[in-house]
């Protein structure tokens, strides 16, 4: 949450134009989008490289995420580009492009992918003798 609360002009409490708009927001999306599926994008498999590569830290893009939930083409902008770099991690970890181990990894804590858990167990259930 932002602790500076945004004034009627557009800048926050400390006097600074609010940078993260929609407008702005939306563009940076965009050139993702662009550059993801660009040739020289191809490899990209974490969202920290498209941060860094955009000039800003992976904190930033959790709290754009945050701020424009409720913002559907935002929101779906955002899941589209989580879920191209979700299916090429996948993908790289089939083709043995990428290490089986760091995927498996990534795969779990990026993505909420889990190992499947089988559980079983062993009830004995005793009916007692019906008294007449």
């Amino acid at each position: 949450m932002n602790k500076y609360k945004k004034k009627e002009n557009g800048k926050n409490q400390t006097g600074r134009q609010e940078k993260y708009t929609l407008e702005f927001v939306s563009n940076e999306l965009n050139e993702m989008l662009k550059y993801i599926d660009s040739d020289e994008g191809s490899d990209v498999v974490f969202i920290g490289e498209l941060c860094l590569w955009r000039g800003y830290s992976s904190q930033r893009w959790s709290e754009i995420t945050k701020k424009f939930s409720d913002n559907d083409y935002i929101s779906e902008t955002i899941k589209n580009i989580e879920q191209k770099l979700e299916y090429r991690l996948f993908k790289a970890g089939l083709s043995n492009e990428a290490n089986a181990t760091m995927v498996i990894f990534g795969l779990k804590n990026k993505y909420i992918w889990k190992d499947k858990h089988e559980l079983s167990t062993d009830v004995t259930i005793h009916i007692p003798e019906r008294i007449e």
